[in-house]
């Protein structure tokens, strides 16, 4: 009983589960069916300027912006096609019954549309729809580009204008010229290449060689000029850019086949120019010969340039030919006597030639241009040097003196040049200039004192010996130098200049009886003993220093010092001539004094 209850419940389940479902089917195949019923757009028929045209549903129009537009009808699928309505997608109060442009609907934005879309509509449901292309031709571009103050808006309404007409070459042109005026180059040169490709339009290719002459490459430039020139197209105007790039790119060789067409109906200077070109890529090729011949033409055309002497004259001296670079050189320095350089390179080809004296008139020259130039004074002094021109040397050493005010040497060089020429006067000047610069510079103070002597400046010359002595020059030098003239002139100063050089240096023989000489002429025998003395103690081995001791103490009556100096020389040397038989004398004289005392 329990089990068939279970089978009725279950029945009974089932069945109402399948009614639930078969309701459900029910309303989603009426859903269905109402929307294959809703009416589809077929077509919808406008009216441009009058005359009717169709659009199949989803179609696309296009319509020049100025054309008078209406929609005239649609139709749907539909047995029955009342209450149809129309409007553009994005300005639904736009009449549609009424004629339109669609340059008044939207203006100068219709430019910048694609497409419009225009629909259909039933009871406020979208049947489908249609879109309207505006149709621009190149005329609206070009007006469009006009009214623009914009150079970039020209451009690109000009491009757009361009693109549908890509064969017009005026409006190519056109577009060209707001590109370059625009500066961008590189577009403009991607516009022409490809129509230069096919043809070698003379117009075309200069223009494309202009645009790569503004962009900067001037391979491109050349190889487009090339073209018109291997096209027989081209001009002297042609050739010499030509030429000139040759030159800037460094192809001198293809730069040098070119110039002799530039000769060509040229005369004077101009021609003279055309061969200076030609010298100058010729020489650059390597063609040397050529080149010398080319400048040769040059400077008979030209023949007051003095460039071009110059230029003929390096060749000139490449070729080993003296004669002609000399030549050459003096026509440039001739022609431009302010040109610096002009008169070292002539200055140069006369040293090689071996002609000095002529070389120091160029060298004076150049210097005249340049007072200042301590370079060419010192060249000039080395050639005066060579040739002893003692009085041009002097001469240059005063210029470069006054040029280079703080250069010891330099004054210390004038000086010997004005001694040698017995100028003391002036040898003084430059050796005082001198020693204020180096002070403590023992050869200017040797130079100095002996200048100082020369002038009889006896006074300032002991001077200057004390301060030399005193900054520890070789003392047996200076005292050399001024012992005669001042023994004779200033004695008492030669005897300080002595004791301070005995100072200096106290084991020098020669000073002591320097000194001890002075002192007995100045009759001063006590100083003279008193030299000897020193001596005697600083040279006990310098006998004969002993010996005038010696007879100085015995004319002083001083035997029993006599003895004793004539005791040590006869210590050293037993057979030093004549003290043994002083000694012996002194000696009985004294024994004879001490008896002749003990008498009395």
């Amino acid at each position: 009983m329990r089990h068939r209850l279970f089978l009725l419940c279950a029945v009974i389940f089932c069945l109402a589960l399948t009614g639930l479902c078969g309701a459900a089917q029910g309303r989603d195949a009426s859903l269905m069916l109402a929307a294959q019923d809703a009416p589809r757009l077929k077509w919808v028929e406008l009216s441009i300027g009058g005359r009717p045209v169709s659009i199949k549903a989803g179609g696309v129009l296009a319509l020049h912006p100025d054309a008078p537009f209406m929609v005239i009808k649609a139709a749907s699928d539909s047995w029955l096609n009342l209450g149809l309505s129309y409007h553009l997608a994005d300005r639904p109060m736009i009449d549609l019954n009424q004629y339109h442009t669609l340059a008044e609907i939207y203006g100068d934005k219709i430019f910048d549309l694609e497409s419009i879309t225009l629909k259909v509509f039933k009871d406020g449901q979208s049947l489908g729809q249609v879109r309207l292309v505006p149709r621009l031709l190149p005329i609206d571009w070009l007006r469009r580009a006009e009214n623009t103050t914009s150079l970039a808006d020209k451009i690109r309404y000009t491009k757009k204008a361009a693109g549908l007409t890509p064969d017009n070459r005026l409006l190519m042109m056109r577009l060209l010229d707001l590109l370059l005026e625009a500066k961008q180059f590189k577009e403009a040169a991607e516009i022409l290449e490809p129509l230069t490709r096919a043809n070698d339009d003379r117009e075309l290719l200069l223009r494309l060689a202009g645009l790569y002459h503004d962009m900067g490459r001037d391979v491109k430039e050349a190889d487009t000029l090339t073209r018109l020139m291997n096209a027989g197209q081209g001009s002297p105007e042609i050739i010499d850019r030509l030429t000139t790039l040759y030159e800037k790119l460094g192809r001198w060789q293809e730069a040098a086949a070119l110039m002799p067409q530039l000769l060509k109906d040229k005369k004077g200077r101009e021609r003279a120019k055309s061969y200076r070109r030609l010298a100058e890529a010729l020489q650059r090729a390597g063609r040397e010969k050529e080149a010398l011949s080319a400048w040769q033409e040059a400077a008979k055309l030209n023949p007051d340039d003095p460039d071009l002497w110059r230029r003929l004259a390096r060749m000139k001296a490449k070729e080993g030919d003296k004669a002609g670079l000399l030549d050459a050189l003096k026509k440039a320095s001739d022609l431009n006597p302010k040109d610096k350089s002009l008169h070292l390179e002539l200055a140069e080809a006369l040293l090689q030639k071996g002609d000095k004296t002529q070389a120091a008139l160029a060298l004076e020259k150049a210097l005249e241009l340049t007072p200042q130039d301590v370079g060419i004074m010192l060249r000039l002094a080395g050639l005066y040097q060579e040739q002893e021109d003692r009085e041009a040397l002097a001469s240059v050493y005063e210029r470069l003196t006054q040029v280079k005010k703080d250069d010891p040497d330099l004054h210390y060089n004038l000086a010997v040049l004005t001694m040698e020429m017995g100028d003391y006067q002036q040898a003084l000047v430059s050796l005082e200039a001198a020693s204020r610069l180096k002070p403590k510079d023992g050869e200017i103070g040797f130079l100095l004192l002996e200048t100082l002597l020369q002038l009889k400046r006896w006074d300032r010359a002991s001077k200057l010996a004390d301060q030399m002595l005193k900054q520890k020059v070789d003392p047996i030098k200076l005292v050399n130098q001024v012992h005669d003239p001042l023994l004779e002139h200033r004695p008492e100063k030669l005897a300080n200049i002595l004791d301070l050089a005995l100072k200096a240096s106290p084991k020098t023989k020669n000073l002591y009886k320097l000194r001890a000489s002075l002192a007995l002429d100045l009759k001063d025998s006590k100083t003279a003993i008193k030299v000897l003395a020193k001596a005697f103690k600083a040279l006990p081995k310098e006998l004969d220093l002993a010996w005038d001791l010696a007879n100085l103490y015995e004319a002083q009556d001083q035997d029993s010092e006599a003895l004793d100096v004539l005791g040590h020389i006869l210590d050293k040397d037993p057979d030093y001539q004549g003290a043994q038989e002083r000694y012996l004398q002194i000696k009985t004289r004294l024994m004879a004094q001490k008896n002749h005392k003990k008498t009395r």
